[in-house]
């Protein structure tokens, strides 16, 4: 089982400032590092109005820099975006200045805009992370080499080599897998998966195994349930609505999740949204320990009342949460079991219940973990940035 806390740094307007959202964000990782959860998760997207964080690997570093062991994944670097060399150099600097913690996640990207602002041709995606791997494996040798024709010496020389996983939503980016990256990094879809096992045992490739089994995408923690889905309801559709908007973008119609319209009620009766007691959620901790292996934690402690512990998109006001698990020796016996949250919302079933077919692996939610109220030891400090107005 994986502890994976995943964010994605969406500021809408109606929500928390960015200013507010990243300092916090550096004061809960650290939290979560002194915890034992095993994986930050990292999106990438550009030109989000809501500030979708453009800049992965910057985030991974700082978060590296309050951090001892938890690793820093890139969940994924748009590779097509960027130049080559320069990604090698920085994903370099960013495992050594991390001590090798760095997990360099990579996709295709399939915003059209995004490509226009880049200079770059959507066709062109997956030729590009081809060539990206190869300069990858090649500089990383720390020789000189020649590339397209041109001579190379990329230093530094990370040591170890970050790992490269590779995002898709086909399964031939799943074969592809198989072949050029050290891992398969898919949507949130057991269909995907067998493909990428298939593919890697015909190479002759250690077998990666069954899918593992996946917990609700999100999760919150309350006291008073019926209350607080009023509360998380509008950072709910703000998420899925901006993604619904990017698949119409891309293909001319909403896909996967966001497709068939995205209310109130569709997000309560979906399943992968879920809002608990504390009874209800250790209840299925305790099956995920028997049986899941968990790709991501989003969070639920607190700094202070009124409001229950959550789990949220960034919008949320980081010092506005109180932990609904009231002591400390009962949070350190759940927190493993406690949260049931997948890392994107690939598999959220909403309207239709059809799953994310797409050539990335979309960012997750900026889930913001908080520390648990007054009294716990290890609780996440609190955050630097004065209170927010608007949640």
């Amino acid at each position: 089982m994986q502890l994976v806390i995943s964010y994605d740094m969406r500021a809408p307007s109606f929500g928390a400032h960015a200013r507010e959202l990243y300092a916090a964000a550096l004061d809960q990782v650290a939290w979560a590092d002194g915890l034992g959860f095993d994986i930050v998760g990292l999106g990438e997207h550009h030109g989000s109005p809501d500030g979708y964080n453009p800049s992965p690997l910057v985030l991974a570093a700082a978060m590296g820099a309050r951090t001892k062991r938890i690793l820093l994944r890139t969940s994924v670097a748009l590779a097509p975006l960027y130049d080559p060399v320069k990604l090698v150099e920085d994903a370099a600097v960013t495992q050594l200045a991390t001590g090798g913690r760095l997990l360099l996640g990579v996709g295709g990207g399939y915003r059209p805009a995004e490509f226009e602002m880049f200079g770059r041709r959507l066709e062109d995606r997956w030729r590009a992370i081809g060539e990206f791997i190869e300069l990858a494996r090649l500089a990383w040798r720390g020789e000189p080499f020649i590339w397209q024709g041109r001579r190379m010496h990329i230093t530094p020389v990370p040591d170890p080599p970050p790992p490269i996983l590779l995002g898709g939503g086909s399964p031939a980016a799943a074969r592809r897998a198989a072949h050029i990256a050290d891992g398969w990094f898919p949507p949130l879809d057991a269909r995907l998966w067998k493909p990428y096992r298939e593919e890697c045992i015909k190479l002759g490739k250690p077998d990666p195994g069954a899918y593992p089994k996946q917990g609700p995408i999100f999760l919150w923690v309350s006291k008073e349930p019926a209350k607080d889905w009023e509360r998380i309801l509008p950072h709910a559709l703000h998420q899925l609505r901006s993604y619904s908007d990017w698949t119409i973008e891309a293909y001319g119609r909403p896909t996967g999740p966001y497709a068939g319209g995205i209310t109130a009620d569709t997000v309560k009766q979906s399943g992968a949204y879920q809002v608990l007691t504390p009874e209800q959620t250790l209840a299925q901790g305790r099956l995920a320990v028997l049986g899941s292996s968990l790709r991501s934690l989003m969070a639920f402690m607190a700094l202070k009342p009124p409001m229950p512990a959550s789990i949220i998109t960034a919008s949320l006001p980081p010092e506005s949460i109180i932990s609904a698990l009231p002591r400390r020796s009962r949070l350190k016996a759940s927190i493993i079991a406690l949260v049931l949250v997948a890392q994107a919302l690939t598999t959220a079933k909403l309207g239709p219940r059809r799953l994310w077919r797409i050539e990335i692996w979309p960012a997750a939610m900026s889930s913001i973990i908080f520390g648990i109220k007054k009294g716990l030891k290890r609780g996440v400090p609190s955050p630097r940035a004065k209170s927010a107005t608007s949640f």
